[in-house]
């Protein structure tokens, strides 16, 4: 296979390796380390995962493994526990290595509110979606009109040759204006101001070869938006990636390219924070423009999660608690709480399965910012 199409193949295999690595603590040279694994355990865990995937086999051998492995530390996949990089090589040894932190924070507490986390949303966001991923909303108040998404689908499928439009020069302008100042019109920035520092710092991460690492990151936080403003990102990004790419589509600027021009244009109207003078125009269009080029990738429905989460709950409801030494003795019932229905349990879950996804790329979530988080939800 040729690098372009194993590359699905290696994302899914070190999206395998974060969520099921073993992180214990070690103790090395007078010092404790936590969260980390040794090279070897690295080998045998994953040479292990390999042999039972499909796309590899059993055939798979420890050496290719630690090739691999060699990989995932070239791509800061993983990371030498004492932060060394750039000369270090990885050996099938005792050295101790971390999972990269995506955002290279320990806390969430400065670039996150706990009060804005809705695990409905999220779980609205992965769930109520059609057949391309794309959410649909049950309450259409807050949907964008029929006529700017009759617009939108007319300049993302733009035909050079269409009976059907008008035929007067200039008619794609038009369209295109009567698009964006609706999204100008929005009252809110589509990412909304209470995540703008969550992207900001994700924005540090837009270098080739963090590229993955921030496409991983954008995955999980758009997943905290309202499920109407990720409608509308979905298909304003949608939209703008496949007019940056038509041949047949008319320029828009007499000065401008049309990608240019999207992000640009686009900028404010998804990122923004409550102070306008804070804003950076120019970290806004890096966004956006990092967005338009890898949409399908980010905001695609995350199967690999809906899995684990899945067979976590399986998991929860097969588990029998019973006294020591008395077979098949259930432990009592004691209800300090309501009872809470099989969806809420299912979202909530849920929830856990993302903080601990979230605790993978930014280290250890401090205990008082995980108790308001669920005393939020709770």
């Amino acid at each position: 296979m040729d690098s372009q199409s194993t590359k699905p193949v290696w994302n899914e295999v070190a999206k395998l390796f974060r969520a099921g690595m073993p992180l214990p603590k070690y103790r090395q040279h007078f010092r404790v380390y936590a969260d980390c694994f040794t090279a070897v355990a690295a080998v045998d865990w994953l040479h292990e995962l390999l042999r039972n995937n499909s796309n590899f086999g059993p055939d798979v051998t420890r050496q290719q493994t630690v090739q691999l492995l060699k990989k995932f530390l070239k791509n800061h996949v993983i990371e030498d526990v004492k932060g060394r990089w750039g000369s270090e090589d990885f050996e099938d040894n005792c050295h101790l290595y971390i999972l990269q932190r995506t955002l290279g924070l320990t806390s969430l507490e400065d670039v996150l509110d706990p009060r804005h986390v809705n695990p409905q949303n999220i779980v609205y966001n992965m769930t109520i979606v059609n057949k391309h991923g794309v959410v649909t909303l049950e309450d259409k108040t807050d949907d964008l009109p029929h006529w700017v998404l009759s617009a939108m689908k007319g300049l993302a499928n733009w035909l050079k040759y269409d009976a059907s439009q008008p035929s007067y020069r200039g008619f794609e302008r038009d369209v295109f204006k009567t698009v964006s100042d609706y999204f100008y019109s929005l009252p809110r920035p589509i990412l909304t101001s209470e995540y703008y520092k969550l992207f900001v710092n994700i924005l540090g991460l837009l270098q080739p070869q963090l590229e993955q690492v921030a496409i991983e990151a954008l995955q999980l936080c758009t997943l905290f938006l309202p499920p109407a403003s990720r409608r509308k990102l979905q298909l304003l990004m949608r939209m703008i990636s496949r007019m940056s790419q038509n041949m047949d589509l008319p320029r828009l600027h007499d000065a401008i390219a049309t990608h240019t021009l999207m992000a640009h244009m686009f900028s404010h109207c998804v990122l923004g924070c409550k102070e306008e003078m804070d804003l950076d125009e120019l970290l806004a269009t890096r966004l956006v423009s990092f967005l338009m080029d890898h949409h399908q990738e980010i905001l695609q429905v995350h199967v690999y999660l809906q899995n684990a989460v899945q067979d976590h709950i399986s998991y929860l409801r097969k588990v029998q608690i019973t006294y020591p030494g008395i077979v098949g003795a259930p432990v009592p019932v004691h209800s300090f709480c309501r009872r809470i229905s099989t969806k809420e349990f299912d979202e909530y879950i849920l929830f856990l399965h993302l903080n601990e996804r979230w605790e993978e790329y930014t280290g250890e979530i401090t205990s008082q910012f995980r108790l308001q988080v669920c005393k939020n939800y709770l």
